[in-house]
């Protein structure tokens, strides 16, 4: 649920220091659950859950 709402309203810099990230136009929620479904498997694969 984070994602979508990152990708929905930006998120406030917090753990970075290259500012804040906006708001991400033109990616449905399909675009945005593959998104995720990818950091997942990366997530995975490096032995990071």
């Amino acid at each position: 649920m984070a994602f979508f709402m990152a990708v929905d309203n930006g998120v406030r810099a917090h753990h970075w220091s290259f500012g804040d990230m906006p708001p991400v136009a033109g990616l449905t929620k399909g675009d945005v659950k593959a998104i995720v479904a990818y950091v997942r498997e990366l997530q995975r694969e490096n032995g990071i859950y």
